[in-house]
């Protein structure tokens, strides 16, 4: 009779911990799934900031090129300074 009884408390703290186990393992799971879903929002992020660093790093190259300066210039009707007015700054 009394080994039943402690059969019956160690049966029961055994599913009491199963239980808890399935929880933890739901759990991380769930977690997994949403660090998955970041990750992947992450990555198309990234890759839509790569194209739009692509993209201006091409506009630069065409805003800065001597051609098309030459044409703002003449669009302006820009001249070149006296060189006594020209100041050169050096960036360290």
């Amino acid at each position: 009779m009394k080994r039943d009884g402690i059969n019956i408390k160690v049966i029961s703290i055994l599913l009491f911990f199963l239980l808890v186990l399935s929880f933890v393992v739901v759990w991380v799971n769930i977690k997994i799934i949403d660090l998955s879903y970041r990750l992947e929002n992450l990555r198309k992020e990234l890759k839509t900031q790569k194209e739009i660093k692509e993209k201006l790093t091409v506009e630069l190259s065409h805003i800065t090129s001597k051609r098309h300066l030459l044409e703002l210039a003449k669009r302006y009707k820009l001249k070149v300074p006296d060189p006594s007015r020209v100041r050169i700054i050096k960036l360290k």
